[in-house]
């Protein structure tokens, strides 16, 4: 008889299954950014992105940042979120 998994995602990005197994790296999963998790700390999400696009943000990198940080937030929405 096999056990059941058990999955636990804490609001800080703690993640623990049960029972458990070894992997080589640690930290890579983040389970604040799965759908099941967004899903059930949030309810429906109305989203309006705005990214400036001045001058200033060719410097240090400040463009590829606020991509990357917008894709992240597109990346956690559900059907039951609006975005504009």
């Amino acid at each position: 008889l096999q056990p059941s998994w058990t999955y636990f995602g804490a609001h800080n990005g703690l993640f623990r299954k049960i029972p458990a197994i070894h992997q080589e790296q640690c930290g890579q999963y983040d389970p604040r950014r799965r759908p099941w998790f967004v899903a059930a700390s949030s309810g429906p999400k109305d989203v309006v992105l705005v990214i400036d696009i001045s001058g200033s943000m060719r410097d240090y990198g400040r463009m590829d940042l606020a991509k990357e940080a917008a894709i992240t937030i597109v990346d956690t929405l559900t059907v039951a979120d609006r975005v504009a």
